[in-house]
């Protein structure tokens, strides 16, 4: 099974699909783009996401890892922030784009976290969402 957090100093199996899905937002996002990256983790896709727009926010509900990565990936355009998916601080229509690669699986507020998501992505915003598969669970897609 996947770490909960990938590990940003070790290439692991998984890295493959954890690059895949930025890669994948990254084909969205324009660079006058506000971007939300919630449960950043380690703060490695919320630093591949900045050069291609103006603004991301990476958000984590662990004091440690926003502390972390603000001292290991800040940069211009990088923000991270204390945050709890069920409860944002955002305005309205406040992002082009919302990254939350598996997160949702972690919580028993789904509904409250899609319903802020919705509320803060603009209404042409696009928001990618990755979870866990029960059946198939492992980097080279064989049964666990």
């Amino acid at each position: 099974m996947a770490s909960e957090r990938q590990v940003h100093n070790s290439v692991s199996s998984w890295w493959g699909e954890h690059i895949h899905r930025y890669n994948e937002a990254i084909k969205s996002i324009e660079k006058n783009h506000i971007v939300l990256n919630l449960a950043c983790g380690t703060g490695y896709g919320t630093k591949l996401v900045a050069p291609h727009c103006s603004k991301v926010i990476g958000g984590d509900i662990s004091e440690e890892t926003v502390a972390f990565n603000k001292e290991n990936y800040s940069g211009p355009g990088i923000d991270f922030q204390l945050l709890d998916g069920t409860s944002l601080s955002f305005e309205d229509n406040y992002f082009d784009t919302i990254i939350s690669f598996e997160t949702i699986e972690h919580t028993t507020k789904f509904d409250e976290m899609l319903s802020e998501f919705k509320r803060v992505l603009k209404p042409t915003g696009k928001a990618f969402i990755s979870t866990t598969n029960i059946v198939v669970n492992s980097p080279t897609g064989e049964n666990s």
